[in-house]
């Protein structure tokens, strides 16, 4: 008798478990304030529009390419809202839609241009300084003269300085027997390969710093002021290259 009643709970307790499990896999769709959910089980989601795969570029050519096909292909056929926004911090941009139905952005174009490594804030040999502005500023009357100034502090075992922040006076010591004086600018104005080729170079302020064993810096003191510039020059760009999609408010500079 016992042995029944075991036998006829457990059958009982399966059946709600059936029961419940059955409940957890019905899907329902239901509207909270307006918006459009799914509910499954104790699972609430809320209904998204399926995400873009954003494409990388590296190129304002190629990122005023895909914007132009994007709106005359690809929003109508997806059905995505215009206008897109441009945005960019510093050389990064970020392209993306309109607000969807479901509230949301989405990203479909980021570019970063393709730029020489520079070597700045932090000291180096100035053997290894030349070929760093060599290589990675654009050559010019400027870095001829920085190249002439630190070319003493080639080869040197002891550098003596007096920095009275107009000017530094070096009096440098190459072997046992040679002493010369050097003076040279804390503050050098170069012109880094430092964004798109579409636009132009923007030539920056740096404080040249040497160390007792001749070994120098370029220390970065334009930081906010060069990002600026580099968006000013994006604006520009974008103004002209996309200035049909713009006036038709089918573009937004966001810069």
């Amino acid at each position: 008798m016992k042995r029944g009643r075991k036998m006829l709970a457990k059958a009982i307790e399966k059946i709600q478990e059936l029961t419940n499990a059955q409940e957890n896999c019905k899907v329902e769709e239901c509207n909270i304030f307006g918006e459009r959910y799914i509910h499954q089980g104790e699972r609430l989601t809320r209904f998204t529009v399926p995400e873009i795969e954003p494409v990388q570029v590296k190129s304002l050519t190629a990122l005023k390419e895909m914007i132009k096909n994007f709106i005359e292909n690809d929003s109508t056929a997806i059905n995505v809202h215009l206008p897109v926004i441009i945005t960019a911090r510093g050389n990064n941009i970020r392209v993306y839609t309109s607000i969807d139905n479901t509230y949301g952005r989405q990203l479909i174009f980021e570019a970063n241009p393709i730029v020489p490594k520079a070597i700045l804030n932090r000291f180096i040999p100035a053997e290894q300084m030349i070929i760093n502005v060599n290589t990675c500023f654009v050559q010019d009357k400027n870095t001829d003269n920085f190249i002439q100034s630190i070319s003493k502090l080639y080869k040197v075992s002891k550098v003596e300085a007096v920095d009275n922040g107009i000017g530094a006076q070096l009096k440098v010591t190459e072997g046992v027997n040679t002493n010369e004086a050097v003076t040279i600018n804390p503050i050098v104005a170069l012109t880094p390969i430092g964004t798109y080729p579409e636009i132009n170079q923007i030539r920056r302020k740096f404080n040249l710093r040497v160390s007792h064993d001749g070994e120098v810096a370029l220390m970065v003191c334009d930081e906010g002021i060069f990002e600026r510039k580099v968006q000013d020059g994006l604006k520009d760009y974008f103004k002209f290259a996309l200035d049909k999609e713009i006036e038709r408010k089918d573009v937004i500079l966001a810069l």
